[in-house]
């Protein structure tokens, strides 16, 4: 059974009211790179005031094996939530290539009723 590239937890805040921006904070492993801590501001669009907590699985179809330094730069993501959970997709670019990170959750704020982004995230990774 083949197991993720990536497992971590993040910690996120979001503020988008037409435009906005959200930042997330994470921890975890990278498989074959150790553990990572990462940080991303994700401008953008939708409608979403809310603060949440979620666990990121993934894996990497890029070139070269996974990596802290591959995980860094440009993403581009989608988020939506209902109920409290939410779900946010990220990919390193728009034809799926690189890595695939999908993160699960719960939140408070908008999202209790309905809520959503778009946008593109720049991550930094140590």
């Amino acid at each position: 059974m083949s197991t993720p590239d990536i497992l971590g937890l993040q910690v996120s805040g979001n503020l988008f009211v037409g435009g906005g921006a959200s930042v997330d904070i994470g921890i975890g492993y990278i498989k074959g790179d150790g553990v990572y801590g990462a940080i991303a501001i994700s401008p953008g669009s939708g409608f979403d005031i809310s603060g949440s907590v979620g666990v990121c699985i993934g894996n990497y179809n890029g070139s070269g094996c996974p990596s802290k330094e591959n995980y860094a730069g440009l993403s581009y993501n989608v988020s939506a939530g209902a109920g409290s959970v939410f779900y946010q997709h990220s990919t390193s670019d728009l034809k799926g290539n690189g890595w695939n990170v999908s993160t699960f959750g719960v939140s408070a704020g908008t999202e209790i009723f309905f809520g959503g982004s778009v946008g593109v995230s720049h991550t930094k990774v140590w």
